[in-house]
């Protein structure tokens, strides 16, 4: 399993000291949104114990879509 650990490594390695999405996005938006977005998802579907054999399965351990955030409140 990916750790979120490992999650945010992974989303770093998409920048570089001239630019890159981090570094794009932090000018931008004062964040590196996209990271936030991915590590929010992140620990939504960490709790359903997400493995190579146990897959997320919408409507029975995960709720996907635009207002999935708001039903899981």
């Amino acid at each position: 399993m990916i750790s979120g650990l490992d999650v945010d490594y992974i989303l770093e390695t998409f920048q570089t000291e001239n630019g890159g999405l981090g570094n794009n996005e932090i000018a931008k938006y004062g964040t590196y949104y996209t990271k936030d977005l991915v590590l929010a998802e992140y620990d939504r579907m960490a709790p359903a114990g997400v493995s190579l054999t146990t897959p997320l399965i919408d409507g029975e351990n995960y709720t996907s879509g635009p207002n999935a955030r708001e039903s899981d409140a």
